[in-house]
C-alpha cells in the first residue's frame, strides 16, 4: 500500500523529514477558471481543492495547467479534495482529467460520493466512522470498485454526540478539547471494534453524551486492515495526527507502506 502524507506549504520540511511520499495540500481552482498555487513542490502528488470561489469555466485551461504542474512537479496523480456539491461542470473537468492523467499513467483521487461518475478513478474512502461496520465498509467498497482503487482517506476522529442521537450527527471535537475532555473526567475508554475507534460516556448535567475518538492505534488497525485488504493507498493529514513520527515509525516496522 502506497502511503502519503498529505501537507500544507507550512508542513512540508516537516512531512519530508518522515517520508517522500507527500500528498501537496497547496493548490486549488481558481475563480477565473485556472489553477492555483501557493508553492513550487516536487515529487508525491497534487491536492486539487475548490476551495474560495472555483470556476469552471475554462476546463481546456485548467486540464491545460493540472498536467504542466503534474509535468514539472513530476507528480504521480491528482487527489481532487472537492467539498462542494459537484455541478455539471466540475463534473465535465474531472472527466475530461480523468481521461487524461490515465493516458499518461497517472491517477485521480476521487471521493467515494464521487465514485460512480468516474469509473477509472481512485476512490478515497474516509475511515472516520460513526456508524455501522468499518470491516463491512470496505470490504464492500473493494468488492465494488476493486481494492486496488481503494485509497484510505485516513482521517483522526474526534467526535462528541448526544444521547440518545436518532440523526446520527455529532459535534467535531478539536485536538485540545478532547484532551481537556479527557484531563477534567478521566473517563474509562473502550474501543469499539465495529467502528475501529475507542469511545467513552459521560453525563453533563441530565444530558448523556458519547465521545468517540481515534488514537495512532486505532488509526494503525484501520491503516492494516486496509493493507491486508489489498487497498492500493492511503493518505495522513499531518495536521491532524498526533504523534506523526511515531505512528510513521510503527507504520514501516510493520510493512504497511
Amino acid at each position: 500500500m502506497q502511503l502519503y502524507l498529505t501537507a500544507t506549504a507550512a508542513q512540508e520540511p516537516a512531512a519530508a523529514a518522515l517520508t517522500r511520499n507527500i500528498a501537496h495540500l497547496c493548490y486549488r481552482v481558481g475563480a477565473e477558471g485556472r489553477l492555483m498555487r501557493n508553492a513550487s513542490p516536487k515529487g508525491g502528488c497534487m491536492v486539487l481543492t475548490d476551495a474560495g470561489q472555483p470556476s469552471f469555466c475554462d476546463p481546456s485551461g485548467l486540464i491545460s495547467d493540472v498536467l504542466s504542474e503534474c509535468r514539472a512537479g513530476r507528480f504521480s496523480g491528482v487527489v481532487a479534495d472537492f467539498e462542494r456539491v459537484s455541478t455539471a461542470e466540475s463534473q465535465d473537468f474531472l472527466q475530461r482529467l480523468s481521461e487524461e492523467l490515465r493516458r499518461q499513467g497517472k491517477r485521480l483521487y476521487v471521493p467515494e460520493r464521487l465514485a460512480p461518475l468516474y469509473p477509472g478513478a481512485s476512490i478515497l474512502f474516509c475511515t472516520a466512522l460513526s456508524g455501522g461496520n468499518f470491516q463491512m465498509r470496505l470490504r464492500k467498497a473493494a468488492r465494488s470498485f476493486g481494492a486496488r482503487r481503494i485509497a484510505l482517506d485516513a482521517q483522526w476522529l474526534r467526535m462528541e454526540f448526544p444521547l440518545p442521537c436518532p440523526g446520527g450527527q455529532g459535534r467535531l471535537l478539536s485536538a485540545k478539547e478532547l484532551s481537556q475532555l479527557m484531563e477534567q473526567l478521566k473517563p474509562v475508554s473502550l474501543f469499539s471494534p465495529e467502528l475501529c475507534a475507542n469511545y467513552f460516556t459521560y453525563c453533563r448535567g441530565v444530558e448523556h453524551r458519547f465521545v468517540l475518538y481515534d488514537t495512532a492505534e486505532t488509526l494503525l488497525k484501520k491503516l492494516r486492515y486496509g493493507a491486508e485488504l489489498g487497498c492500493g493507498s492511503a493518505f495522513l493529514f499531518c495536521s491532524e495526527i498526533e504523534d506523526l513520527p511515531t505512528l510513521m515509525q510503527q507504520i514501516k516496522k510493520e510493512k504497511i507502506l
